[in-house]
């Protein structure tokens, strides 16, 4: 889709990133990366099969919901978590070179939050590489959207918007690296079926408010599968303005 190539500014290399948070403050407390490499018409050309993964120690508390949720608790933090600064860290070597010319895609603006929550309480040495982040950021639920949503007009969660493809999950939701791979998939899934976000665009457009009766009369005869000539289309148009 030409709009989504355009979301991603030429870059060659994605970063599919996924966040957990603390509940309270929404520090981030685990990561998960998976980077690929796309040609110019956002074909998947390779991808790293192991992704990066790694537990980042909080200020605050965790909080019982997200340690339900996610399985993360106090002590395996204490065990296996890093600083946020080697985090930051750590996020920028797995781009390395690779970094002026690499998407950041996350699935809603919760990641974004996070990043901003953990330098505001943690106060990151290495506060400028997060800002050059934001420079190639984009956030593919709010892209995804637009094209398709629930009979109410809502987001799908991410487990749900993989269901609308035919996707299987990649493991056990909330686990950050599973996520990650959860969205490279749904990414490239969206980019390749197309009658699958051509049906699911069709009942956004026929619930969109902003839309005029007339067009939204011609959208439901052409999705039924019958034809519309210039003349059907005049005379609607002429209908609708008498």
């Amino acid at each position: 889709m030409r709009e989504l190539l355009k979301k991603l500014k030429k870059a060659n290399c994605l970063l599919f990133i996924d966040f957990e948070g603390t509940q309270f403050t929404h520090e981030i407390i685990a990561v998960g990366a998976v980077k690929c490499y796309i040609d110019e018409n956002g074909n998947l050309l390779d991808y790293d099969k192991e992704g990066l993964k790694c537990y980042v120690k909080a200020r605050s508390q965790i909080g019982p919901l997200v340690s339900k949720m996610t399985s993360i608790n106090e002590s395996l933090l204490k065990e296996k978590g890093i600083s946020w600064d080697e985090a930051i860290l750590m996020i920028d070597n797995y781009l390395g070179e690779d970094r002026d010319d690499t998407c950041i895609i996350s699935f809603g603006n919760n990641d974004a939050r996070m990043i901003h929550d953990s330098n505001r309480y943690s106060h990151p040495k290495n506060l400028h590489i997060t800002k050059k982040w934001f420079n190639h950021y984009f956030d593919f639920l709010t892209f995804i959207n637009n094209y398709i949503r629930d009979e109410r007009g809502n987001n799908y969660s991410l487990v749900n918007y993989l269901h609308l493809f035919n996707l299987t999950p990649h493991g056990v939701s909330h686990d950050p690296l599973n996520d990650a791979f959860d969205l490279m998939n749904l990414f490239f899934a969206f980019l390749k079926e197309k009658d699958v976000v051509y049906s699911k665009y069709l009942n956004v457009l026929l619930h969109e408010k902003k839309i005029p009766d007339p067009i939204k009369s011609m959208i439901k005869k052409l999705s039924s599968g019958l034809d519309l000539s210039s003349e059907e289309f005049k005379q609607m148009m002429y209908d609708y303005l008498k």
